[in-house]
This record gives C-alpha cells, sequence and structure tokens, in this order.
C-alpha cells in the first residue's frame, strides 16, 4: 500500500504545498525572504508570526525548492543563480513574455555557457545511471552537448568510444577547459563544434546521436526538423537517445513537469514539455 493511501508523506505534501505558499504570501514572509540568509527568529518577528511555526513551514518551503536553508538561516534562492526566474512570475503571469529570454541564438548561447558547470553537476549521476543500460558504441554525436555530461558518461564506459559535441560558440569555449581540466584522457576522445545545429554539419555518420534536453527548446516542427536532420546522420543500427522531461502519471510526475512546463515558459516563446508520443511521431516522420 502506498504512503499516499496512508496518508503519508506524499498526501500531505500533495495537500498541503499550495496551502504553505498562499500562507507565506499572505503573512509577509515570501516578500521577507532576501538573499542574504536570516533565521527563523528574524523572519518571525519581521512578519509578526510564531518563531516556531514560521521555521516549520520554511523548513517545509526548503524541501519542495521555494526558498534555500543554509547553516546561517533561510534565503530566498530558488534553485537558479541569483534565483530567476521564478522571482519574475508576476510580470510573466500579466504579458506571458518570457522574463529570461533564450530564443535568440546570441542570448541562449550566454546563457548556457554560464549554465555548463551547474548543469554538469545536476545531471551527472542520472547520466551515469542511463549509460550503465546502454550498450557500447563506436562515434557518438551530441547535438546541443551544453555540458556534455550524458555523452560523457556513455564514453566514460566505452573506452573506444569517440565524441562530437555540437553546441553554440559561447557554449563551446566554456566547455573546452572545463573538459581538459576534468578530466584529460577522455578529453583526447572529444571534438569539440562550434555552431547553430540547424545550420552545422558534422562530418560523417556516428553510431549514436544523443539529444539531450534538447527539443524541448523548439518548437513542435522545428523539433521535428531536428530529429530528421540528425537520423540522417546515423550509421545503418545506429540509434537516436533523447532525453528530455517526459512524464508518468505518478504525483511527483505530474507536478515535476508542470512545473518545468512553466519554467521553460519563463524562458521561452517558442519551446514547450512534449510527450513521447510526440518524439515517436517526429522519429516515424524522420
Amino acid at each position: 500500500m502506498t504512503s499516499s493511501l496512508l496518508g503519508g508523506p506524499g498526501d500531505l505534501f500533495e495537500r498541503g504545498l499550495v496551502p504553505l505558499v498562499l500562507a507565506a504570501e499572505r503573512s509577509g514572509l515570501w516578500r521577507a525572504l532576501t538573499p542574504a540568509p536570516q533565521s527563523a527568529e528574524a523572519l518571525a518577528a519581521l512578519c509578526g508570526t510564531s518563531a516556531r511555526a514560521t521555521g516549520l513551514v520554511l523548513d517545509a518551503l526548503a524541501a519542495a525548492g521555494a526558498c534555500a536553508r543554509v547553516p546561517e538561516g533561510y534565503t530566498r534562492d530558488e534553485g537558479m543563480p541569483g534565483g530567476w526566474p521564478w522571482t519574475e512570475l508576476d510580470a510573466f503571469l500579466a504579458t506571458g513574455t518570457p522574463v529570461v529570454p533564450i530564443d535568440a541564438p546570441a542570448r541562449r548561447g550566454e546563457l548556457y555557457r554560464s549554465a555548463v558547470g551547474y548543469l554538469g553537476a545536476r545531471f551527472r549521476r542520472p547520466a551515469e545511471a542511463l549509460a550503465e543500460l546502454l550498450p557500447a558504441r563506436g562515434r557518438v554525436l551530441d547535438v546541443g552537448c551544453g555540458s556534455a555530461v550524458w555523452s560523457r558518461a556513455m564514453l566514460a564506459r566505452s573506452p573506444e568510444a569517440s565524441l562530437v559535441g555540437l553546441d553554440l560558440p559561447e557554449v563551446v569555449a566554456e566547455l573546452t577547459p572545463r573538459l581538459h581540466a576534468e578530466d584529460p584522457a577522455l578529453a583526447k576522445r572529444v571534438t569539440l563544434m562550434a555552431g547553430d545545429y540547424f545550420q552545422a554539419v558534422p562530418e560523417g555518420r556516428f553510431d549514436r546521436v544523443v539529444m539531450a534536453n534538447v527539443v524541448h527548446l523548439e518548437t513542435p516542427e522545428a523539433a521535428g526538423r531536428l530529429v530528421a536532420r540528425f537520423a540522417e546522420r546515423l550509421m545503418p543500427g545506429g540509434e537516436l537517445v533523447v532525453i528530455d522531461a517526459f512524464a508518468d502519471e505518478t504525483f511527483d510526475d505530474r507536478l515535476g513537469r508542470a512545473f518545468y512546463a512553466v519554467h521553460l515558459g519563463l524562458r521561452t516563446a517558442l519551446g514547450g514539455v512534449y510527450g513521447l508520443a510526440d518524439v515517436a511521431r517526429w522519429c516515424e516522420a524522420a
């Protein structure tokens, strides 16, 4: 029997998250949080609330990722550098316009350049777990490679494999020294290529093409073209590996996908969260 059927933690989270956020907003607690850490007692004094209850609510909000708890107290740090873009939700709700727009290639390159280190750390364990499930492949192409965390994990398990990583010039410039500093031996098997993935043409064909967290940045039509474009670069018997924000129908998955769709909307007016059926359709068309 699951914890939700027993009225356990999952059920409490499902029922309690929205009331917690609303209570934090109405009490002024949300506005009192700053990037500088403050204790629960200090925040309670600012808001005229119970110190004990304030600490409990803040702990729950921190567990949900709505703020951060550090040794010195609680901060308004919503899980991204500088706390963006959740702090701009009001403006997004009013206009529907992305508040951290990444649809222009130059803007996208600059933004993802700053996120290379974060994304590499964030997805390291999932990438290693996925690599264990996949067969060894000789020549791998990583489209929109970013930190190359997914394809690097594949190379680490396949000593004979080589990698071509394709991304925008700003991202490649950031990744190149990191790659050589973090794993010089593996870096010898990696070739980085700077360019737009709708225009750049990597040489030769590949045993595997990886698209990790890429298709959600494009319209359905553009994502379909991207899949078709790189399906043509596969060797006979090669495989396309698409890694993205898919979701099953559990509460955690539905909640995570819905929150990610809002986060994506804060950044792009073109992209969206797609389902497995969408990817299957693009592959069939390709």
